[in-house]
């Protein structure tokens, strides 16, 4: 199990929200990460920014993720615009793994038009730390439709509980550098697992607070 409390204590800044399942922290996520001990992060998933101005973000992301990872992976998902880009950033620090596509409308995708089908998909790129642990899962495709009600690039909540459940450790870690409007530790807390984010934009984080803050069952085991 994660020692959550004892890695809060260590990065050692006041969060912006916490409580039992996971922390927020409104602050850059370049000034947080390094305050991270080495090995104690078991998922990475994340929606950073992607522009040719985010690109460090992936360069960041690649970096971070091969010492705070142990035997886990790193899921981030990118636009098509920078698909190779970021494939090739990603890949100096860690080791490809798959590359998921997921249609945010089924139609589109059945009538396989290539300029149809690249504007209304997602691609998402999971990486592994090294070695990276074998799963027996398949990915299914299915249809999501983005919500931008908290977020003008938030991501569907099904797609977040999907990557959690089937590549997450039960008693692991999760980490989300570009929170957002919390999509990540919402989904992490509904499935009881302990996470933390960053989001450098503050009315996000009170959004995220409000969510994460949300009453959630524990579940007996």
């Amino acid at each position: 199990m994660a020692d959550f409390e004892g890695i809060i204590k260590q990065i050692g800044v006041k969060p912006y929200y916490q409580d039992e399942w996971c922390v927020i922290y409104h602050a850059d996520c370049r000034d947080i990460l390094p305050l991270i001990p080495d090995k104690s992060i078991d998922l990475v998933l994340t929606d950073p920014p992607y522009a040719k101005d985010f690109l460090w973000c992936y360069e960041l992301l690649a970096r971070q993720s091969s010492r705070l990872l142990v035997d886990g992976f790193c899921i981030c998902l990118t636009g098509w615009a920078y698909f190779d880009e970021v494939l090739n950033i990603m890949g100096k620090g860690l080791s490809y793994y798959w590359a998921l596509i997921m249609p945010q409308s089924m139609g589109c995708v059945a009538r396989y038009h290539p300029r149809q089908i690249l504007n209304c998909c997602k691609s998402a790129l999971i990486f592994s730390n090294g070695q990276g642990r074998k799963h027996p899962y398949i990915f299914d495709m299915f249809e999501s439709k983005r919500d931008k009600r908290l977020h003008i690039w938030g991501q569907p909540v099904g797609w977040f509980q999907y990557y959690i459940d089937k590549l997450g450790q039960p008693s692991g870690l999760i980490l989300d550098p570009f929170l957002g409007s919390g999509t990540t530790c919402y989904c992490a807390k509904k499935l009881n697992r302990y996470s933390i984010g960053i989001e450098i934009e503050e009315k996000y984080c009170d959004i995220a607070d409000k969510r994460c803050s949300q009453s959630v069952m524990k579940l007996e085991v």
